[in-house]
């Protein structure tokens, strides 16, 4: 009944027939500039995927109640829709509507992606100009460091992939398609021109679906931007470039070789295959994403003519996590197709905070860095220990953009065509090798690079062909051996809680056996066992995982490969009580020096304790605790403490302690969160101190504090300054100030109402002595 009403609710707004187009900006963040905000959806579109048993006279009425109407129907992920809301009708409604209905699996924002570079390349030139004639074979190669670098651009000799070495075995082959899913590719360009997939089925220019794969006159590939618009329209055929960006990426995968024109791709010869789905403005939905990867998947695997595409090249990302997204491409991993995505130009820990569609943990992706010509990181580029897998040269890579021109180019956009190319070589050298061994091969047969090893996978920059062993195309007896979850160096988990526990333990191209991880105090020997890929074939892919569960509290350490120690404090929320406040009768600000933490936005950080901290009780004892940037703590969970504040409980977590929960960004002023011990034991107190705060809509400062007590369970909220001049953010306005203990023993004091704490003012939290 209840959900009958909402939908005759929304539908009261009435229906109206058109929506608004999302565009997404591209952006790179300056050395000193904090990350961006996520964006907004400007569209008025859901996903929605409905289960096994629904009807299609059931589908129909769920959106009328909704009031939206079908723009598209997708067979991959099966029962699969994008939805437009009416005008009039709230989106967050419909949504809503569709996530509590008993026939859908998921229901989800059309959120928007973006191409990863800065700045756009230039405007297009109109028609195409022939390059000036020159008998000078490729004379822009010299320019191209990262395939052969002899110090000409400033860098350190033979940091590069050498590619000249592995020209002089293997240049390539047309048989080898690499689809590469962007802003579209410049087919027309001299340098590509060469190397572009052309559809057997297809007769060009008559306007007609020669292949009956629905898509009229896809000549080249396919562009999801225009089929939006007109599916009927030739042009959905057309991935003709209109941005710049993916035609770049494509030069650097397959520009032509041996010819007047600028500069190599890493292959000389290939199949590029366009698929557009981000506009001229470089921005895109996950509709237009999935569009383009049920295209491809559907050439791939009919009937008469198939397409052998065994790689998707993806220099974009940027939106959330999106579950319709990610089945798209696991459905790409059952056709034995990657997915080498770039890790994204934020400057940040992507083990910390997910980027999208790089930190899906699918088999068949491959998540790629950025590194200069001296084998740095660049200075943009995302990192992970535990989910970038590797790194790639993407600074001033020279490749193709729109009419017949070159440019220079930044990005992890330029990294991940490098992986591409590349992936493309070993497939072309080992015609057998399956998605697993050329991925494996991808990152054992790098160079080892120390600047690499503790913020990717491998620790490895790609490399072709070498000695000694190294080499994707030439790899021997090398071996890639690391945990992979947990993420978190030390997590606190509740009795009776799950861990996973896997390795990457491989030899080349194959899986290097079981991986043995001691667990202390009772020395236990936890074997992680490889899995089996379930897909057409089943295959194994060098990850090794095991399930552990916490059974008692205490604290446990699991030892990894390379000396690698997880550390996990068990505790028993049974035991843990609910607080009590009151005003603290004389303020005395904790005025410390303390250690920085360096955090930026939306941001956090585990660290050791000094003393075991009581929290919820006398026999509860904690020896870590997680802070985030917006203004609260944990105790017990490492989770991020996301920007948008609710009242407590908080079912993400088991507890929280939450002085100022808002959207605070330390990276916007000269702010920091410190930590400091004052006092002398058994009478320590622990500092931890958000100072010179800013609110992400303010411009001035706050400061404040919690303290931890040694000899106590109690809690400490000091406030030095909360006052911003600003009403909607003054005091707590627009934060939530409490502890929750436990989601069943929780205490808010204020949630969006700035009448409770103030400048000057400390309150303290005692154990609630009515409950047990």
């Amino acid at each position: 009944m209840i959900k009958i009403f909402k939908g005759l609710c929304i539908l009261a707004f009435g229906l109206a027939t058109t929506g608004q187009q999302a565009i997404a900006s591209e952006y790179m963040p300056n050395k000193s500039e904090s990350r961006p905000k996520k964006q907004k959806n400007s569209n008025r579109r859901i996903l929605v995927r409905y289960k096994d048993s629904i009807t299609l006279n059931k589908m129909n009425a769920s959106h009328f109640s909704a009031g939206a109407y079908v723009l598209k129907s997708f067979e991959l992920p099966k029962n699969l829709e994008v939805v437009e809301v009416a005008k009039g009708i709230s989106v967050e409604a419909a949504l809503e509507y569709y996530q509590e209905s008993d026939d859908v699996l998921y229901a989800e924002l059309d959120a928007p992606w973006h191409a990863y570079m800065e700045p756009p390349p230039s405007e297009p030139v109109d028609p195409v100009e022939p390059p000036p004639e020159t008998d000078e074979i490729d004379p822009r190669f010299s320019e191209q460091w990262g395939l052969d670098n002899k110090g000409q651009t400033g860098g350190t000799n033979d940091v590069d992939i050498n590619a000249p070495e592995m020209w002089e075995q293997i240049t390539g082959d047309k048989d080898i398609v690499i689809a590469v899913i962007d802003t579209g590719v410049n087919y027309e360009h001299p340098d590509l021109k060469n190397n572009i997939w052309t559809n057997p089925g297809e007769i060009p220019g008559n306007g007609i679906d020669d292949d009956g794969n629905g898509v009229i006159d896809d000549v080249h590939g396919f562009n999801a931007v225009a089929a939006e618009q007109d599916p009927s329209s030739a042009t959905a055929g057309d991935p003709m470039d209109d941005h710049g960006h993916g035609s770049h990426c494509a030069g650097i995968i397959a520009a032509e070789a041996m010819n007047s024109h600028g500069g190599r791709g890493v292959m000389q010869h290939a199949s590029i295959i366009g698929c557009k789905f981000l506009t001229a403005e470089g921005g895109g939905e996950t509709s237009g994403a999935i569009a383009c990867l049920e295209y491809l998947r559907n050439l791939k695997i009919r009937e008469k003519n198939p397409v052998n595409i065994f790689a998707t090249s993806n220099s974009w990302g940027g939106g959330v996590k999106s579950q319709a997204l990610e089945d798209a491409i696991r459905a790409h991993q059952e056709e034995g197709i990657l997915f080498i995505a770039a890790a994204s130009n934020d400057n940040q820990n992507n083990d910390t905070t997910d980027v999208y569609p790089a930190n899906y943990t699918l088999s068949n992706i491959v998540s790629v860095a950025a590194t200069d010509h001296n084998d740095e990181r660049a200075w943009f580029s995302n990192y992970g220990k535990r989910t970038v897998h590797l790194a790639a040269p993407g600074v001033d890579i020279l490749s193709t953009v729109l009419g017949s021109d070159y440019e220079k180019m930044s990005g992890t956009s330029m990294a991940t065509p490098f992986v591409s190319g590349l992936a493309g070589m070993i497939k072309t050298k080992f015609p057998s090798y399956n998605y697993v061994q050329i991925k494996n091969l991808l990152m054992t047969g790098g160079t080892p690079v120390e600047g690499l090893k503790d913020i990717t996978i491998s620790g490895r920059r790609i490399r072709a062909i070498d000695q000694g062993g190294f080499g994707s195309i030439s790899c021997e007896n090398q071996i890639v051996s690391t945990r992979l979850s947990p993420i978190e160096n030390k997590l606190l988990l509740p009795v009776g809680s799950n861990l996973k526990l896997s390795a990457l333990n491989i030899n080349c191209s194959e899986p290097n056996g079981d991986v043995v991880v001691p667990m202390m105090p009772d020395d236990t020997k936890l074997t992680l066992s490889n899995k089996n890929l379930f897909g057409k074939n089943s295959l194994k892919d060098g990850i090794y995982e095991q399930d552990w569960v916490a059974q008692s509290p205490g604290v446990f350490q699991f030892l990894f490969p390379e000396n690698d120690q997880v550390t996990v404090n068990v505790y028993d929320p049974t035991h843990m009580r609910a607080y009590v406040a009151h005003d603290e009768n004389q303020f005395e600000y904790r005025h410390i020096q303390g250690t920085a933490l360096e955090a930026h936005d939306d941001w956090i950080a585990t660290i050791d304790t000094p003393f075991p901290i009581k929290f919820g009780g006398e026999d509860q004892a904690f020896s870590m605790i997680t802070i985030g940037s917006n203004g609260a703590a944990s105790l017990t969970n490492t989770a991020p403490i996301d920007l948008t504040n609710t009242e407590l409980p908080n079912e993400k977590f088991m507890s929280l302690i939450a002085p100022f929960w808002d959207d605070l960004n330390p990276a916007a002023s000269d702010g920091d969160i410190y930590f400091d011990t004052i006092g002398e034991a058994p009478n320590r107190e622990f500092v931890i101190e958000w100072r010179n705060i800013r609110h992400y809509n303010s411009y001035d400062d706050m400061t404040f504090e919690i303290v931890f007590f040694e000899n106590s369970s109690d809690i400490l909220f000091n406030y030095l300054d909360v006052n911003v001049e600003s009403s909607v953010i003054d005091k707590g306005a627009s934060a939530t100030i409490g502890i929750q203990t436990t989601p069943e023993h929780t205490l808010t004091l204020s949630y969006n109402d700035g009448t409770v704490i103030d400048s000057n003012k400390g309150i303290r939290f005692t154990l609630d002595s009515l409950l047990n």
